[in-house]
């Protein structure tokens, strides 16, 4: 039966990739990142039951190569978001959605691993300041020889506590966004397969529009004096900000293919955007402004709503 090949087929792949997480670095995080594509790429063609049976024979194969631990990591990582992403891909919801509902899943999971690996927060916080300030070093060093100035630089290291407890108050929003680029990719790679309709035209792709209520809200949180609060509202505006920027790099590529300008030139707008801090906050005021300048007119003028009711 073709299905039952497809399912075979799902379980090996996600064996051998769980058998290549556990590889050294970058492998094993290629691996980790890749773990719920099988899964997506099944449920796309043969439906989520036929994902949800992969899934547990998947988790029986790893269970005695890897161990129960990995394989409980699997399902709560990633085949538990994979079936349900799937299930609402292929109920119609929106695909920001889906992606949040994925990210959310393994963001919360991924804390709670490290939470149970570390004993407290206090260690686990001091390894990403360590962290942190090993990627400013470095990224100083590359300022320094780009030509940067030593007034700036000193700068930099003058503001750099301030920096660093940002970063850190900002590590769920971080996390958050990383797992919804992971997820984003997987569905993207599986949609090559399986024509899900989210994911026909990323062009025309907008958020909903009413979570422009919390981006408000949460910007308005920034200024309340209770620090609890603070840092709720600066995490919810960080993956707030991150959709909306999502959004303005839909619009970009949508003039970008209707001007017809080759791959070329497209690779080099996005690495304008991804370098040009001036250039990112467009795209990304060209995303929250969308909602009342309709920039790619996907939304119907009240003259052709009237005619269509006529």
């Amino acid at each position: 039966m073709p299905a039952a090949r497809a399912i075979c087929s799902s379980v090996a792949l996600t064996a051998f990739l769980a058998g290549l997480a556990c590889l050294p670095l970058p492998l094993a995080g290629s691996a980790v990142f890749l773990l719920p594509s099988p899964l997506l790429r099944l449920a796309g063609v043969w439906g989520v039951h036929a994902a949800a049976l992969s899934a547990a024979l998947s988790s029986l194969v790893i269970a005695p190569l890897l161990g129960a631990d990995a394989a409980i990591v699997y399902l709560v990582l990633a085949a538990i978001p994979a079936v349900l992403a799937v299930h609402l891909l292929r109920g119609g919801a929106g695909l920001e959605w889906v992606v949040a509902t994925g990210a959310l899943v393994s963001a919360g999971v991924t804390l709670t691993l490290a939470w149970v690996s570390y004993g407290s927060w206090g260690p686990l916080l001091s390894d990403l300041s360590r962290s942190f300030d090993t990627s400013f070093e470095r990224w100083t060093a590359l300022q320094r020889s780009l030509g940067a100035s030593e007034d700036f630089l000193r700068e930099l290291q003058t503001l750099r506590p301030e920096m660093v407890e940002t970063v850190l108050s900002l590590v769920p929003a971080l996390l958050i966004i990383t797992c919804a680029v992971v997820w984003f990719a997987n569905f993207w790679l599986a949609s090559r397969r399986c024509a899900w309709p989210q994911m026909l035209d990323l062009t025309r792709w907008e958020i909903s529009p009413w979570l422009i209520w919390g981006l408000i809200a949460s910007g308005f949180g920034l200024f309340v004096s209770v620090e609890p609060i603070v840092t709720v509202a600066r995490n919810v505006f960080a993956v707030m900000l991150a959709f909306y920027f999502c959004q303005g790099l839909a619009i970009v590529h949508y003039y970008l293919v209707r001007l017809g300008l080759p791959r070329p030139l497209r690779v080099a707008s996005y690495l304008l955007i991804a370098f040009q801090q001036i250039v990112a906050a467009a795209v990304l005021a060209l995303g929250v402004f969308d909602l009342w300048g309709d920039f790619r007119r996907l939304r119907p003028v009240s003259g052709e709503i009237d005619a269509g009711i006529e």
